[in-house]
């Protein structure tokens, strides 16, 4: 049941945006692979994660976590998967994509972590599983929006500054994802929707561009 409850948010998440590519839908081959290594980074992070600990032991704070043992590992990975996923690939053939494949990844990620929390013998349970279902994974696919975006933008809009561009985005999603994460449920939820409608609707803009 735990798993259950684990998994429904993500795969709430996973739909909705399946549907909002309402243009040209992405191939089912390329969505399993978004997840899968979405669940990759998972592991990943977790090997880069311990090494970097035990390499660099630090105090921890919230800047600290926002910015490289926690968060910016997980988006840096996650980008990085993102990236041989999707740059180079054929089916990244319009910029709406960026945000598709980028929540995709975000997702299997989340996927991964919240099975990992919600069933872990002692942080775990239904109290668990419900924080989480209204904070953590609404947060991954968040800013995997976010992300998602700014890689569409560095493709299409400026290959040039696509780096920085990139890097901006990703490193914004990893800062805004912390903070966000410890809001009230309540706020982030109001702030996460109309959020996600916004950038949404940025990404069909994007698609005017010839």
């Amino acid at each position: 049941m735990l798993v259950e409850l684990a998994s429904t948010p993500v795969a709430a998440g996973l739909f909705f945006l399946y549907i909002k590519d309402k243009y040209e839908k992405e191939p089912w081959k390329m969505l399993f692979l978004g997840v899968l290594f979405g669940l990759y980074t998972a592991a990943v992070v977790y090997a880069l994660g311990s090494f970097l600990e035990e390499r660099f032991p630090h105090e921890e704070t919230p800047f600290y976590t926002a910015f490289f043992s926690s968060a910016g590992v997980e988006e840096a990975v996650k980008f990085l998967f993102l990236f041989f996923l999707i740059w180079g690939n054929r089916n990244f053939n319009e910029p709406l994509d960026g945000i598709v494949y980028g929540v995709f990844v975000s997702l299997g990620f989340a996927w991964a972590e919240n099975v990992i929390y919600v069933t872990h013998p002692i942080l775990g349970g239904y109290e668990t599983a419900w924080e989480r279902a209204l904070l953590s994974v609404p947060g991954h696919g968040l800013f995997g929006v976010r992300m998602g975006y700014y890689f569409a933008l560095g493709k299409y809009r400026s290959r040039r500054t696509c780096l920085l561009v990139i890097f901006f985005g990703f490193r914004g999603a990893a800062l805004g994802f912390r903070v966000k994460k410890n809001q009230r449920a309540a706020k982030l939820l109001a702030v996460s929707g109309k959020s996600i409608k916004r950038v949404l609707a940025e990404g069909e803009n994007l698609l005017e561009i010839p």
